[in-house]
C-alpha cells in the first residue's frame, strides 16, 4: 500500500476538505441532537478555513495518498492565567474520509502537528473529541490523551 503523505493544506483543498468535515458532522448529528448543521454547513466551514490558512496561530494538516484522507485543524492557544504551560496545542478538528481506507492516517495527522508544536517549543496538546464517537475517543486515548475537562450544551 502506498504511504501516506502529510502536508499542509492550501486553498484548493478546502473544498475536499469540507467534504470530508462535512460527512463527519453529519456522523456527530447523529448521536448528539445538539448539533444542527445549516444548510450551508460546507461553505460556511470553508470560508472559516480559509481564514485560518494565513493564520500563524492555526495550521491545517491534510494526510493523502492519491486524494486526501483527512486533515487535522490545531491552534496554539493560550491557557488560564496561572497555569503552566502557558500555551498548548488545541486540535479542533480531525476528520478522515468516511469511503476510503485510511489506516495510519490519523496517526500521520498526529505525528505532524507534534512536530510543529515541538518546533514552537509546545509539549502539551489539548483536542475537541466528540463525546459521543467511540472511534475517535478511542484513538486519542491510544495516544495516553486522558480526559481533562468536560465541555457542557445548554439549550437556552
Amino acid at each position: 500500500m502506498q504511504s501516506i503523505n502529510v502536508r499542509l493544506a492550501t486553498s484548493n483543498d478546502l473544498s475536499t476538505l469540507a467534504d470530508i468535515w462535512y460527512e463527519n458532522k453529519v456522523l456527530n448529528q447523529q448521536s448528539d441532537a445538539g448539533l444542527v448543521l445549516v444548510a450551508d454547513a460546507k461553505d460556511c466551514w470553508a470560508e472559516e478555513a480559509h481564514q485560518w490558512l494565513s493564520n500563524a496561530r492555526c495550521r491545517i494538516w491534510v494526510a493523502s495518498r492519491d486524494a486526501a484522507l483527512g486533515f487535522m485543524v490545531i491552534w496554539l492557544q493560550e491557557m488560564p492565567p496561572g497555569f503552566s504551560p502557558q500555551t498548548v496545542g488545541c486540535v479542533t478538528e480531525m476528520a478522515l474520509d468516511l469511503h476510503t481506507p485510511s489506516s495510519g492516517a490519523g496517526q500521520a495527522l498526529l505525528n505532524a502537528a507534534r512536530e510543529w508544536l515541538a518546533d514552537q517549543g509546545i509539549n502539551s496538546m489539548i483536542a475537541h473529541v466528540p463525546h459521543r464517537q467511540p472511534v475517535q475517543q478511542a484513538f486519542w486515548r491510544g495516544q495516553g490523551a486522558r480526559d481533562w475537562v468536560d465541555l457542557m450544551w445548554l439549550k437556552l
